[in-house]
């Protein structure tokens, strides 16, 4: 029931599904600049994303509560 993006400026942002004109998102920085994925785990409690220019990999842990 989660929807992830990511921009060219390092942040991650989580939206609920139910998605409202200018609703607000959950936002998460880590990567040094652009975000090139991210992908949630099969149990959905996790969100993984990949860093162009820092070539990273990090692990969030998603509370949706």
């Amino acid at each position: 029931r989660l929807l992830a993006s990511a921009d060219d400026r390092g942040q991650v942002r989580l939206y609920n599904i139910l998605l409202v004109k200018n609703s607000l998102a959950v936002v998460g920085k880590g990567h040094s600049s652009h975000v090139t994925s991210v992908q949630f785990s099969t149990d959905d409690r996790l969100l993984f994303s990949t860093g162009g220019e820092d070539q990273t990999v990090l692990q969030w842990k998603v509370n949706a509560s």
